[in-house]
């Protein structure tokens, strides 16, 4: 047969591509749907469609060897064990006995610590608080837009909910792209939360049938391509784009950037100047630990450093932190951003005082996706500006001296406030600014609902940051869950025992004393935590139920 004809070729194609196509066919018809992924939190993630939670409807998954997201840094990093995943008809992860009542005690909304990854379904918070308390407690959690689907969800308006719980981290109200997402800013600066109702009448209060929710999981499971991603995974491919003018490279850790400087321009129009700091390149790293990091030399005269980046994810969202790492070598957590599969740009302010050599160094958090930056860049601005002059909020002068029971616990609000909208880092002062009117949001709303409020922070090496306005919303009477810096632990509590080795989440134990203090606050109607001790660490050691 000739070479040269169409049919000989399209024959010789369908050959070549015949492999593949059986092997797509037995992934997406044959295979369990976690068969080539680590956690079952990938095999169940829907990152292109919402049914309203993220995960498919309707799993129920038993993974015999779950491994954590630290899996690729080898040695007893190495660890597995037995997990069971249910997901509700709506696409959250409850079993379905859970979803069918009537009524929900208790609604926790958070993180993927709240979801639960590397962790059973009988160890998710909302199952412990149930099981401890006697509750019916519904798990509404997937991460930073959480809050606003929440209470635009009219099925949820009528489960008649008594307690809201909310998790977050300090690192989460450090810029607007995060939490700060759940709300539009008013006239006065207030917040109040996202009106999601639209999203529900369009494209969740409507039954699909069977058959068209089945065609839209296979059309996302083809997209995310678990089975290309665990080959290349194991072979630790790295697809990344050719770069220029990078120097360091340590394959498989992370990539060194040596940063060079251009020209002064003209920063904003105006007089004063700022030096950018330039890299290029395409470049992603894979594995949990992983880093890539830059180094910023800072002039003596700068009065702020803003760096600049673009950085994405390749197959789910993650949470990645920044940290900063001096010239003496003391490493300080700047922030931690949410990534995505799209490259998004993110702006970070570091701290005023930072002089010398310092570098920036972003973590990868999964080990079985790879990490990527791009575009890096450092502006130095000079400015002979005066300090900005603070205003008091929440509290008011009358006869000369204020008049309000926590005027001991003053929130500031900044005079060049930045605004939520577009995107930007925020400094502790915004970051307390927003933090306490986003709070005051959620009560506001969970007070009309008649319902309880108790907001966690979780442990946080910048737990410090947010501890003004901790302070504040406690003496207004909202119930807080927050471990602060103290003499026997940097986080408040002790690391080593809250959060897991091999994962980058909480353990077992430490769900366990969060659901009891999350009972015990709601019941006595205190406002605060009991401080971790070496007393609790034992006690909840020794058992986990």
């Amino acid at each position: 047969m000739n070479i040269n004809n169409p049919i000989y070729i399209i024959i010789k194609g369908v050959f070549l591509l015949s492999p593949f196509l059986v092997a797509q066919v037995f992934e997406l018809f044959i295979l369990p749907i976690d068969y080539f992924t680590f956690r079952v939190w990938e095999a169940a993630f829907s990152p292109y469609d919402r049914f309203p939670g993220r995960f498919y409807p309707n799993l129920n998954i038993y993974k015999e060897k779950e491994f954590g997201d630290r899996y690729r840094i080898g040695g007893d990093y190495k660890q597995y064990k037995p997990v069971q995943w249910q997901t509700d008809s709506y696409g959250w992860r409850n079993s379905p006995e859970v979803s069918n009542k009537h009524a929900y005690d208790i609604v926790t909304l958070g993180d993927s610590n709240i979801v639960g990854s590397f962790m059973d379904q009988n160890d998710t918070l909302a199952e412990v608080i149930s099981r401890k308390g006697q509750v019916n407690a519904y798990n509404y959690s997937i991460g930073y837009d959480h809050i606003q689907y929440y209470f635009s969800d009219k099925r949820m308006t009528e489960k008649s909910t008594k307690l809201v719980v909310i998790e977050s981290k300090v690192g989460n109200w450090l810029w607007t792209g995060d939490y700060l997402k759940n709300f539009s800013q008013t006239e006065d600066d207030s917040l109040a939360i996202v009106d999601r109702k639209p999203d529900f009448m369009n494209n969740f209060n409507k039954q699909k049938q069977d058959s068209e929710l089945k065609n839209i999981i296979l059309s996302s499971r083809l997209k995310k391509q678990p089975l290309y991603n665990r080959i290349r995974s194991e072979l630790l491919i790295d697809t990344a784009e050719p770069s220029t003018k990078l120097g360091n490279i340590k394959v498989g850790i992370g990539l060194d950037f040596q940063p060079y400087v251009i020209d002064k321009v003209v920063y904003d129009g105006q007089s004063q100047k700022v030096w950018p700091i330039s890299l290029y390149g395409k470049n992603h790293v894979k594995g949990s630990g992983a880093t890539v990091s830059f180094k910023v030399s800072l002039p003596t005269d700068a009065a702020s450093t803003q760096v600049t980046f673009d950085a994405r994810v390749t197959t789910a969202p993650s949470k990645n932190d920044v940290w900063i790492i001096r010239e003496d070598g003391v490493r300080d957590i700047l922030t931690q951003i949410s990534l995505s599969p799209n490259w998004n740009t993110y702006q970070i302010e570091l701290p005023h005082g930072v002089s010398g050599t310092v570098r920036i160094e972003i973590q990868n958090s999964n080990s079985w996706q790879y990490f990527g930056l791009r575009n890096a860049k450092a502006h130095f601005l000079r400015s002979n500006n005066s300090p900005e002059i603070i205003l008091p909020f929440g509290s008011y002068i009358k006869n000369g001296e204020r008049n309000d029971k926590c005027s001991q616990y003053p929130i500031f609000k900044p005079t060049n406030l930045r605004p939520i909208e577009p995107l930007t880092n925020l400094d502790p002062q915004e970051s307390n600014f927003y933090f306490y009117q986003a709070v005051k949001a959620v009560k506001k709303q969970t007070d009309d609902r008649g319902q309880d409020l108790i907001f966690f922070l979780m442990p946080d090496p910048k737990s410090f940051v947010l501890a003004p306005s901790v302070r504040r919303l406690r003496c207004e009477g909202v119930k807080i869950i927050s471990y602060e810096d103290n003499s026997i632990y940097k986080w408040g509590v002790d690391e080593e025992w809250y959060w897991n080795h091999a994962d980058s989440h909480w353990r077992e134990q430490a769900v366990n004393l969060t659901a009891d203090e999350i009972l015990r606050m709601w019941r006595n109607n205190e406002v605060a935590n009991r401080p971790f001790n070496p007393q609790i660490s034992s006690a909840y050691s020794q058992s986990r139920k």
